[in-house]
């Protein structure tokens, strides 16, 4: 009742979609988080990432390895480190052709941010 009445008179911020879609993810809502897809700033490399481990994994929806590429591609490209190191990690399960050589600049570079997953890669 007392958020009812502080939100009724402004003085409790209001949550955004995409800050919503976060808290989601880390509860493990999955289903939620995608209900959200539609509201949330899909330019933040972490929604990014998130989105890339959901399409990766099949979590609360098919997996999606094309999506999850493309995800984990976006943030990477704006030096989030997770991302780099999940699709250097994308990269050695998918492309058994060149999949070392194009996943080890990613792992560089998360390494370089001091990702301690990408040194286990």
């Amino acid at each position: 009742a007392l958020a009812l009445a502080l939100a009724a008179v402004g003085l409790l911020a209001a949550t955004s979609p995409t800050q919503e879609f976060k808290e989601c993810y880390r509860a493990k809502d999955y289903p939620q988080a995608l209900k959200l897809l539609d509201q949330i700033d899909k330019n933040d490399p972490e929604v990014q990432f998130f989105l890339g481990v959901i399409y990766d994994l099949g979590l609360g929806t098919a997996a999606d390895s094309a999506k999850a590429h493309e995800y984990y591609s976006l943030a990477a490209a704006k030096n989030f480190s997770r991302a780099q190191t999940r699709l250097g990690i994308w990269y050695l399960d998918h492309d058994k052709a060149e999949g070392v050589e194009k996943a080890v600049p990613f792992f560089r570079k998360a390494v370089i941010q001091g990702d301690e997953a990408a040194l286990a890669n």
